[in-house]
C-alpha cells in the first residue's frame, strides 16, 4: 500500500490538526489489486455489520463509514492520480482490474438493503432531530443515493444495473486510455526549420528536445496540447497547420493512424449503457438522472438557458467571423477560411487590432512569478499566506508542494502543483483531492489537493513561461484548490467534492477575473530578458482585447453543452442516432466558423465521456452565471480586491463546501438568487 506520513500540528488557537500526505516512493503497483481486494472485503463486512445492528448513532453510522472511505481514498485515489500523471503499462493494467472491483463494490453498497434500512431507521429516530443541518443533509443525501443506486429494484434489475455500472466504468477508462495512447501515436519529424516559421520559440525548443531524446536531428512535433495550439495559432505554414489539425481532430478515431484506438464504438456503448441505467431507475433518460443531483431544476430549463445565450451570441459571433474572413482575404491572402486557419487568422487579427501577441505576453509570465501573484491575491482578498515546502515527497522532479495559512497563522491545508506536459500524462488541466478535510475525534485532518496542468516544460530555465491564456488556467485551477483547501466542514461527505456539479466551477471562474487586472498583471510579471514588469501600455492592450471574439467563444461552448444534452437526453435505444450526425446538426445551427467534414471531435471529448461531465457540460456556463454575479459584487464596491467581500465569499461559499445547497450559499453571499445579466455584461454580450 502507498505509505502516508502525518505531521501533528498544534494551531495557534490550540486546535490539534494533522497534515497527511503520501510517500510516493512507497507505492508498489504489484500489490495494488491484492490490497484493494482486501479493503473491499472489509468494506462489505462493515456494511453487513451496520445492517445487523438494531440501532445506530451518527458516529456509528456515518463517521465509521467515513473512516473506511478515507482508507479507500488513500489506496485507490493515489493510484488513480499516478495513472493520470505518470502512467506505466503495468499501472494501467492494474488500474483496469481495480476499476472493475471498485465498480462492483459500489454497486453492491448502493443496493445494500440492510444499510439502506439502517439509514432510514436512523432518520426516524430521535437523534436525527437533534442534528445540525450538515449532519441531517448527510443522512438525507445518503438515502437519496441509495434510491438512485437501485436499492428498491428487483433482484434481477439490481444484477443488471450492477453489470451496467461495471461495463460503464470499463468503457470510460478505455476511452481515456485510448486518448492518452492516441496522443503518443502520431509524431512528425521536421528537419527544415523553415517549416516552423511563426511558431513561438518555447514550443520550438520543446520540439527540438523531443528530437534530441530520439537522437534525431531537427524537431519532432507531437499531439501534446502545447504543441498543437502553438502550431494552429502561429505556424505560417498552412499545410503544417492542416496536417496537425487533422491529426488532432481525428485522434482516437477510425480515421487516426491507429484505428484500434477508435473511441467511436465506445461512445455508442457509453450512451446505451447510461440510458438503460436511467430507465431502470425510473428516469426518462440519462440527462434527467444526471440533473437529479445538480443545481439546475430540469433539463428543459437548462436547454432554455443555453438557447437564450445562443440567441444573444449568434449575431455577435457572425460579425466576428465576417471580420475574420475579411481580414484573411485582405491582409493574409487567404480567400477561403478553413478550420485550421481560424486560430492562426484570429491571432493575426488580434495582433493587428490590439497589438497583442501570445509570444510577447509569454516573455513576461514565468510560472513561479505567476504563482507568487496568485498567492499575493489570496492574501489580499482572503487573508491567506502560501509557502512552499521542499521537504514533502513528490512523484516527479519539478512537482512542488505548498502549505496554505490563514490570517491567524493557522494551517488550512496544502496542495501539489504539477504544471508541465509529458508523455503518458492526461491532457488538459484539472484539480483533484488527495486528502479530504474531516474531524477525527479532537483532531482536524487538513485537506490536500492536486493542481495539474500541461504547459510547455522548460529545458534549461528553472521556470516555464506562460501565455496569458495559460495564466488564466492557473487562476482557474487555483480557484478549485481554494474551494477544497479552505473548506471547514467536519465531514468528508459535505466537502467541496460533493458540491452540486453544475456549480462547482463557480469559485474557479471567479478567480479568472483577477488575471485581467493591471495591478495583478504587473505583480506577477518579470521579463525573460530584462526582469522588468509588464509595461502599462501592454497591459492596456491586453485588457482591451479581453472581449476579442467573445461571442464566437461563447457559441463554441454552447455547441458543446447542447450536443452533450442532446446525446444523453434524447437517446433512443430503438433507433440510436449517429453521434457525429447529432454534432453536425447542432454545429450547423450554432457555429459560424467552417466545419471540417471528417472532424471526430467527439472521440476526444473526454469531459462528457470519461471526465464526469456527461449530461453536465452546461455546468461551465451555468456556473459562469454565478461567478459573474459574484465578481460583480466586488465591482459594485469600486474595489475588486475588497477584503470584506472576500471574507463573505470565504465564509458563505468556500468554507461551507456542500454542507448546504449551493443556492442557499449563493443567496447568503449575494442576498438574492443569481442573475444572467452580470455574465452578459462582463462578456460584452449585453
Amino acid at each position: 500500500m502507498m505509505k502516508f506520513e502525518s505531521q501533528a500540528i498544534v494551531q495557534p488557537s490550540g486546535t490539534k490538526a494533522v497534515l497527511t500526505y503520501p510517500i510516493w516512493e512507497g507505492f508498489d503497483v504489484k500489490t495494488l489489486i491484492q490490497e484493494l481486494s482486501e479493503y473491499l472485503k472489509n468494506g462489505r463486512a462493515f456494511a453487513d455489520a451496520i445492517a445487523q445492528k438494531e440501532s445506530h448513532t451518527f458516529a456509528s453510522l456515518v463517521l465509521a463509514g467515513e473512516e473506511f472511505g478515507e482508507e479507500m481514498r488513500r489506496l485507490w485515489g493515489t493510484a488513480m492520480h499516478l495513472s493520470n500523471v505518470l502512467q506505466t503499462d503495468e499501472l494501467r493494467e492494474e488500474c483496469k482490474k481495480g476499476t472493475v472491483l471498485i465498480s462492483e463494490y459500489y454497486s453492491d453498497m448502493g443496493q445494500h438493503e440492510g444499510m439502506y434500512r439502517a439509514y432510514v431507521a436512523f432518520k426516524n429516530a430521535d437523534e436525527y432531530q437533534t442534528l445540525g443541518s450538515a449532519e441531517k443533509k448527510i443522512i438525507d443525501d445518503t438515502i437519496d443515493d441509495f434510491k438512485r443506486s437501485g436499492v428498491a429494484l428487483s433482484p434481477e434489475k439490481k444484477a443488471r444495473l450492477k453489470t451496467i455500472n461495471t461495463t460503464h466504468a470499463q468503457l470510460t477508462e478505455d476511452f481515456e486510455n485510448h486518448l492518452v495512447d492516441a496522443q503518443e501515436v502520431w509524431a512528425k519529424h521536421v528537419v527544415d526549420a523553415s517549416v516552423l516559421v511563426g511558431i513561438p520559440n518555447d514550443a520550438i525548443a520543446q520540439m527540438r528536445t523531443k528530437a534530441e531524446e530520439k537522437k534525431l536531428p531537427g524537431y519532432i512535433l507531437t499531439l501534446q496540447q502545447p504543441v498543437v495550439f502553438a502550431v494552429l495559432e502561429h505556424a505560417d505554414n498552412r499545410q503544417l497547420r492542416e496536417e496537425v489539425f487533422v491529426m488532432y481532430n481525428t485522434r482516437a478515431s477510425e480515421l487516426g493512424p491507429k484505428p484500434e484506438l477508435d473511441n467511436g464504438p465506445l461512445i455508442k456503448e457509453i450512451l446505451a449503457s447510461v440510458d438503460e441505467k436511467a430507465k431502470l431507475l425510473g428516469f426518462a433518460n440519462y440527462a434527467e438522472l444526471s440533473l437529479d443531483t445538480k443545481m439546475a431544476p430540469s433539463v428543459s430549463e437548462v436547454l432554455a438557458f443555453l438557447e437564450r445565450l445562443a440567441a444573444k451570441s449568434k449575431d455577435g459571433a457572425s460579425r466576428e467571423y465576417n471580420a475574420l474572413v475579411q481580414f484573411a482575404a485582405e491582409k493574409l491572402g487567404i480567400a477561403e477560411l478553413m478550420p485550421w486557419d481560424i486560430g492562426y487568422v484570429s491571432e493575426k487579427l488580434r495582433l493587428a487590432e490590439y497589438n497583442v501577441s501570445d509570444e510577447e505576453l509569454r516573455s513576461y509570465f514565468p510560472s513561479t512569478k505567476v504563482f507568487d501573484g496568485v498567492f499575493g491575491l489570496i492574501g489580499k482578498i482572503y487573508g491567506m499566506r502560501v509557502e512552499e515546502d521542499v521537504n514533502i515527497s513528490v512523484w516527479r522532479n519539478g512537482v512542488k508542494f505548498y502549505r496554505v495559512y490563514d490570517a491567524l497563522n493557522e494551517l488550512r491545508g496544502g496542495f501539489y502543483a504539477d504544471l508541465y506536459a509529458r508523455e503518458k500524462k492526461r491532457g488538459g488541466a484539472w484539480m483533484d483531492d488527495c486528502i479530504v478535510r474531516r474531524k477525527i475525534g479532537e483532531v482536524v485532518q487538513l485537506p490536500v489537493a492536486y493542481l495539474n496542468c500541461n504547459f510547455i516544460e522548460p529545458k534549461e530555465e528553472s521556470d516555464g513561461y506562460l501565455t496569458h491564456a495559460e495564466v488564466e488556467t492557473v487562476f482557474h485551477e487555483f480557484g478549485h484548490v481554494l474551494h477544497h483547501v479552505l473548506g471547514t466542514t467536519e465531514y468528508s461527505s459535505v466537502g467541496m467534492m460533493h458540491v452540486e456539479w453544475d456549480a462547482v466551477e463557480c469559485p474557479s471562474q471567479v478567480m479568472e477575473n483577477w488575471c485581467w487586472d493591471k495591478d495583478m498583471l504587473k505583480s506577477m510579471s518579470s521579463n525573460r530578458e530584462t526582469g522588468e514588469v509588464i509595461p502599462d501600455e501592454l497591459c492596456d492592450r491586453l485588457i482591451a482585447a479581453k472581449y476579442f471574439q467573445t461571442a464566437m467563444a461563447t457559441a463554441r461552448q454552447l455547441e458543446f453543452a447542447i450536443v452533450d444534452l442532446e446525446l444523453y437526453g434524447k437517446y433512443d435505444p430503438a433507433n440510436p442516432r449517429e453521434p457525429n450526425e447529432v454534432l453536425s446538426e447542432i454545429r450547423k445551427r450554432i457555429r459560424v466558423t467552417p466545419i471540417y467534414s471528417n472532424d471526430r471531435f467527439l472521440t476526444g471529448f473526454s469531459h462528457i465521456f470519461s471526465g464526469g461531465y456527461g449530461a453536465g457540460y452546461y455546468s461551465y456556463k451555468w456556473a459562469e452565471v454565478l461567478a459573474a454575479d459574484v465578481f460583480e459584487t466586488y465591482m459594485e464596491t469600486g474595489n475588486i480586491f475588497n477584503p470584506g467581500i472576500g471574507a463573505r465569499f470565504l465564509t458563505e461559499v468556500l468554507e461551507v463546501g456542500s454542507a448546504r445547497p449551493i443556492m442557499e450559499s449563493f443567496k447568503a453571499f449575494r442576498g438574492r438568487e443569481p442573475s444572467e445579466d452580470a455574465l452578459l455584461r462582463q462578456t460584452g454580450l449585453m
